[in-house]
């Protein structure tokens, strides 16, 4: 490391920055004033933010002479991953601080750890410059052999180092793009003795010729004269190729002069001052012949140049071709190769050209060869106002889409929020018409003006668990919302199970005991609503199956149930808080293949089986007496019936007594405490489930005469009949030994 200079790192993501800080050195060539370009960095995964962007970056010590960059510099950019150099760029803006905030950190939002910045516009697209390309150029930016910092660079650049870069970038394109791109007339070319085309000087018409019979004999050329002339161009290329690698001299086009120079100073302060340039392979002049012939203007790089295929180019190239053919009959005045190929071989006649031949030539070849330099240097004007507009409408085009982009994910949230309230809109008018009985679709505009009041209450689903579908003991879940008239897969349980009971608890439902066809069981589990996971909790004491199971102030009671020659008059209830089972009272008989249910303070339960008969009597548990009471018992014995409340009736529904499957249904009113008969159901059934959805009354699946059932039924309770309801899927509800609740959906 040089002395005085210190080492800078920075602890950042490598993923993003735009070149390895950790091997960056933050030292300086000092330039001030003569700055006349600078180098930014960058890496494969940030070349393209870079020059998608338009903006590079340094780090923060490199602020000291980023400052100075002036708009209209020439910038370069070095890939650290393959050691190229890509140009050129040129600054549309001075040196500044935080131009993009948010530069090569990805998709975050941190602050840049490149905050010494520069806006740039791509001036020549070129192909890159690999080290050996740029090396001598830029040699002096590289810190000696015996620092101990071999092949690391400082970014600042000398005026002539950033001209002779931009004349190395235009070589390789001219190099790349020589098929495609005509080159002009190399001054090399015109026959000795002819001066270059002068800067001012204007096409004149060409004159005619004499005619040859007024010509006399040429004078006889001077042949040892050929060979200085036809090595001047390799002179003139050993001599720029010494000057390049001292980091002074010109070669390729001047790409800081011709028709940009017209605009004023194309690349900042210093600019008119550089040397003019000499086209590779172009024969080099003595001092003294150069000192007399006036300079040829200089054409920026890319520039098409007329050729024989454009009119204009054409007529005046006829009219010299036409001149110098009638003139002398020599074909070398208007041979664009070196002097050493327009030899003798094809010898003039024998005859003496009229005085003022000679320079009629030379005001011919003079007139062309302005017409041509300004034809090119008009192109090159109206070639340089056409890309600085396209490059402008680019960039506001980048800024544009930019600002859309970000409109466009906006729109996308404000979307799927509105999609959301529509859904609401859809669901809710869907349960308007399904609360009136009416066939009205979700989207229909007839609903559209219904007062808020129909809109109040809550979309409920009835969840069907497990069971046997006459075929397998099921392990599904669906669905079933009325309010649509349409049943959806839910999922599918940790095991197959019927016999079992459910109940639930805020958002989560819990399903215990029941059977698997193979055993009876004893565990019980929870399934959360809104994460659709199960979760295995504490196991009862007992093995329940065909059991009663409700919920009551925050707790879960099993009640009953049994296995085949085992019923039980016992109970247990289980805390979600502890995960705990316990004992409670026991009921007043053994109860097997039982129903009960929730109503007010108190739970009901209702007949089933005591291992000798079934029952008709009923009792109520209220956990605050702790104790089981006696009520009215029905009129009918059943087990293996539902049961669901409404208001302040508790409804027992279907069953089997022993003898047939029951369609008959009794009502007992909590108030009164006295029971009455409702219309019995289109279809007995048994084994079936029972819910409660906005006020009415829905049996679902069971068995008849051994005959799975797959309808679903409703209650109306103002007409005091059954409907049949229509259920998309009748798979779904075709299953028996199930259980059943309800879930708020929204």
């Amino acid at each position: 490391m040089g002395a005085g200079r210190k080492t800078f790192s920075y602890d950042v993501d490598t993923r993003t920055e735009p070149f390895p800080l950790a091997s960056f050195e933050a030292s300086q060539r000092n330039l001030g004033d003569e700055l006349g370009g600078c180098i930014f960095g960058c890496t494969h995964e940030t070349y393209e933010e870079c020059v998608n962007g338009l903006v590079f970056g340094l780090p923060r010590p490199h602020w000291c002479y980023v400052q100075h960059i002036k708009k209209g510099m020439p910038i370069f950019l070095f890939n650290y991953n393959s050691r190229q150099l890509h140009g050129i760029f040129r600054a549309v803006s001075d040196g500044d601080w935080k131009i993009n905030p948010h530069g090569w950190v990805g998709h975050t939002n941190r602050e840049t750890q490149y905050p010494s910045q520069v806006q740039v516009e791509v001036y020549s697209k070129c192909p890159p410059l690999d080290q050996a390309d740029y090396y001598q150029i830029i040699k002096n930016c590289y810190y000696p052999e015996n620092s101990g910092h071999r092949n690391k660079m400082m970014f600042e650049l000398r005026k002539v180092e950033a001209q002779n870069l931009c004349r190395a970038f235009d070589r390789a394109a001219g190099v790349v793009n020589a098929n495609s791109r005509p080159q002009p007339v190399p001054r090399s070319a015109l026959p000795a003795g002819v001066p270059g085309p002068s800067a001012a000087a204007a096409p004149s018409p060409p004159v005619a010729p004499k005619s040859a019979a007024a010509m006399g004999p040429p004078k006889a050329a001077p042949v040892a004269a050929a060979a200085p002339a036809a090595a001047a161009p390799k002179a003139a290329a050993a001599a720029a190729g010494k000057a390049m690698e001292n980091g002074s001299a010109a070669g390729g086009w001047e790409v800081m002069a011709g028709a940009k120079k017209a605009k004023g100073n194309a690349w900042g302060a210093g600019a008119d001052k550089a040397v003019e340039p000499v086209s590779n392979g172009e024969a080099s002049s003595s001092k003294a012949s150069a000192a007399k012939e006036p300079a040829a203007p200089a054409t920026p790089p890319a520039t098409p140049k007329a050729t024989a295929s454009d009119p204009g180019y054409k007529e005046e190239n006829n009219a010299f071709d036409a001149a110098s053919k009638s003139s002398s009959g020599s074909q070398s005045a208007a041979a664009p190769g070196p002097p050493s190929t327009r030899s003798s071989s094809n010898p003039p006649p024998d005859r003496t050209p009229v005085a003022g031949a000679s320079s009629d030539i030379d005001s011919k070849m003079s007139a062309v060869h302005a017409a041509v330099s300004a034809v090119d240097t008009a192109a090159a004007d109206a070639l340089w106002h056409c890309l600085s507009s396209m490059t402008n409408q680019m960039q506001s085009c980048m800024r544009e889409n930019a600002l859309l982009l970000h409109g466009m994910r906006a729109l996308k949230v404000e979307n799927s929020i509105l999609k959301c309230e529509i859904a609401g809109v859809r669901r809710d008018t869907s349960r308007v018409g399904a609360a009136v009985n009416l066939e009205i679709p979700a989207e229909s505009p007839a609903l559209n003006n219904l007062p808020p009041t129909f809109l109040s209450k809550t979309i409920q689903d009835i969840y069907l668990l497990g069971g046997h579908n006459g075929g397998a003991w099921l392990d599904s879940m669906h669905k079933y919302t009325p309010a649509y008239r349409s049943i959806s897969d839910v999922g599918k349980m940790p095991f197959a199970r019927g016999y079992g009971g459910a109940a639930i608890i805020g958002r989560s439902i819990y399903i215990v005991g029941g059977g698997d066809g193979a055993s009876w069981l004893q565990t019980a589990v929870r399934y959360d609503i809104d994460t659709k996971e199960w979760f295995q909790i504490s196991d009862m004491e007992k093995v329940r199956g065909s059991l009663a199971v409700a919920a009551l102030d925050g707790r879960i009671y099993a009640m009953g149930g049994g296995q085949p020659g085992v019923n039980h008059d016992s109970i247990e209830e289980f805390s979600p808080d502890v995960n705990t089972w316990a004992p409670g009272p026991k009921m007043g008989a053994q109860r097997f293949t039982t129903a009960g249910a929730t109503l007010g303070s108190a739970i009901y339960i209702t007949g089933g089986f005591d291992g000798v008969q079934y029952l008709n009597s009923v009792e109520m548990l209220d956990p605050r007496v702790g104790h089981w009471q006696s009520v009215a018992p029905m009129a009918h014995k059943r087990g293996s019936h539902v049961c669901t409340v409404v208001d302040h009736d508790l409804f027992v529904i279907g069953g089997w007594d022993a003898k047939d499957y029951l369609a008959g249904v009794e009502i007992f009113d909590v108030r009164s405490g006295a029971w009455r008969t409702a219309a019995p159901m289109a279809a007995p059934r048994a084994y079936g489930a029972a819910a409660t959805v906005d006020g009415s009354v829905f049996t679902l699946g069971g068995m008849q005469s051994q005959v799975h059932n797959e309808t679903v039924e409703r209650y109306d309770a103002a007409s005091n009949r059954w409907k049949m309801e229509t259920v998309p899927v009748p798979d779904a509800v075709k299953r028996a030994f199930l259980s059943a609740c309800v879930v708020d959906a929204y």
